[in-house]
Order: structure tokens, then sequence, then C-alpha cells
């Protein structure tokens, strides 16, 4: 129970933190700080990029939690 809420708010508390500092995110500093969540994410092409690291990681959590709730369910 704990390991499943801590994927499921990993992911949304990164988004918090791209978002309260959506000013800085260009910024060396920040790099330095939580440079592995930018990696390879060109922010100067699109704001919204900065999201594509926590929102990967919602998408693969939920790939794997609707066919561990729904496995019952065939037909879905």
């Amino acid at each position: 129970m704990v390991i499943g809420t801590h994927c499921l708010l990993y992911p949304l508390n990164l988004m918090r933190i791209l978002w309260l500092n959506s000013e800085e995110v260009r910024t060396q500093k920040f790099r330095d700080r939580y440079g592995n969540m930018l990696l390879e994410v060109h922010t100067l092409r699109n704001s919204a990029a900065k999201y594509y690291h926590p929102m990967s990681l919602i998408r693969r959590i939920l790939y794997v939690l609707i066919p561990t709730f729904f496995y019952k369910y065939q037909f879905l």
C-alpha cells in the first residue's frame, strides 16, 4: 500500500515542483538541483515540455495498474 501511494504521489510532486518553479526551470541553478528530471528535455521549444518526465511516469504507472486491476474482466 505504501509503495503504491508513493508511486502515485511521486510524479504529482514532480509536477508541483515544476509548476511552482516555472520561471526558474531554465536557470543553471535549477538544472543542477533537478538535472535528471530535465535531462534531454528542450524547455525552450515548448513551455509544456518540462512536464515530459512526470507525465511519462504517470503513463507507465497506468500501463501497469489497468491490467492489474481489471485482469478478471477480459472484455476490457
